[in-house]
């Protein structure tokens, strides 16, 4: 197995991509000095490169073990301030003493189990249905336009 390979499956399986080519560069810089002190003891350079790969161990569970270290933290301010933001909305709607505030608060609870399921969910498995996703937001978005236009009256 080739060092270019090894990298690639490891990094496959780090979900967190700005991270991947600093660990790619560590590994490769490793395996070449372990490989240049196989090369030093005797051993011919071809079988010192795959020598230092499998001294390196199996590069899927290397990946997930890196994985799990270089996940990207939660950015809790800006989760805070978005629950502000949407909270003040609902207030808002509720204090203006329409029955709006009802549909609001459906609306952010409807609103928030996508965001967060997007959040939970490794965004690469559903990249195949992109165009879809895309064709039914836009046919949603264009069915919402003239409801929208009835009710205020635009």
């Amino acid at each position: 197995m080739l060092i270019k390979e090894f990298l690639n499956n490891v990094c496959e399986q780090i979900k967190y991509k700005p991270i991947r080519n600093e660990i790619a560069e560590e590994l490769e810089n490793h395996i070449n000095e372990t490989k240049e002190d196989y090369i030093k003891n005797g051993i011919h350079e071809e079988d010192a490169e795959e020598k230092a790969i499998m001294q390196m161990g199996e590069p899927e569970k290397i990946g997930k073990k890196l994985n799990r270290i270089h996940k990207p933290q939660m950015n809790w301010q800006l989760l805070i301030l978005t629950i502000i933001l949407l909270e003040f909305g609902y207030l808002v709607s509720y204090v203006d003493g329409t029955d709006k505030w009802k549909i609001n608060l459906i609306t952010i609870i409807l609103t928030m189990i996508p965001c967060i399921l997007i959040y939970l969910l490794d965004y690469r498995k559903i990249k195949k249905y992109a165009n879809i996703f895309y064709i039914v937001a836009t046919i949603i978005a264009i069915h919402s336009v003239p409801n929208i236009v009835r009710k205020n009256h635009i």
